[in-house]
């Protein structure tokens, strides 16, 4: 996320989904003994030193997510309801990427006419070797 961050042609766009289950995990691993709260608090400084665009809820993502859930003719059973609201929240900004390590969410096949194209994070540099030229 460092080196998408403030790369002059690359818009890094964070859905406020994804930070409320970082959180949410966060919270539930500490509760475990597996987790320090310190350590959401140095990730929360970190996400604060970068460039990111917060992506908020709105109609289009309130339409994309429902329609993720119910039609079946794009919905993808394998798929929970984090996982669709965090798609919901890239197909409804028209987002060219969604990174994500999901192996079940990488495999879903976005629905034309949306471009989105789910990677992982290691395919960045892919992404950037192309904006560099």
């Amino acid at each position: 996320m460092s080196r998408a961050s403030g790369h002059p042609r690359v818009e890094l766009c964070v859905p406020v989904s994804v930070f409320a289950e970082i959180v949410s995990l966060c919270i539930q691993r500490e509760e475990e003994g597996k987790f320090c709260i310190d350590d959401l608090y140095k990730l929360v400084d970190f996400w604060q030193g970068l460039d990111i665009v917060v992506l908020r809820p709105n109609r289009a993502v309130a339409v994309a997510c429902y329609n993720l859930y119910m039609d079946e003719t794009v919905r993808d059973s394998r798929l929970g309801p984090t996982d669709l609201v965090h798609l919901g929240y890239a197909m409804a900004y028209d987002l060219d990427y969604l990174i994500t390590t999901d192996k079940t969410l990488r495999k879903y096949k976005v629905p034309p006419p949306f471009k989105l194209l789910v990677i992982h994070p290691q395919d960045i540099d892919d992404i950037f070797s192309q904006y560099n030229k």
